[in-house]
């Protein structure tokens, strides 16, 4: 799989690409957008409901975007969700236990 740049879309357009994605790129295309062009809650929760589509291999790449949204977005918002589900089947347990670490790093930072 190969990163894009992502695209500048509203909310609306977000929810919908998301409910409608048909693919695993497509939701991560989507899940970057949301992150790079919407607020930090709709951003977190849009990239958590990314997890719920996508199974397999391209989780990792949830995993890297997570890092990517907590570090551009200065936040803990939804952490603990993500650190779940990158435990849960994630394709290299060893690549996804540093994704795993970098959140938990986010959350000591960012924690209230």
């Amino acid at each position: 799989m190969k990163y894009v740049s992502p695209k500048s879309i509203n909310k609306s357009d977000v929810t919908a690409r998301l409910k409608n994605a048909t693919s695993d790129e497509e939701v991560i295309d989507v899940a970057l957008s949301a992150i790079y062009h919407c607020d930090t809650h709709f951003a977190g929760d849009a990239l958590f409901e990314a997890y719920q589509k996508i199974l397999g291999a391209n989780r990792l790449y949830l995993g890297n975007i997570t890092q990517t949204f907590l570090g551009m977005h200065s936040t803990a918002y939804r952490v603990d969700d993500f650190i779940q589900e990158m435990r849960k089947d994630g394709p290299d347990p060893l690549l996804m236990a540093d994704n795993i670490e970098g959140a938990i790093e986010f959350k000591e930072m960012f924690s209230d």
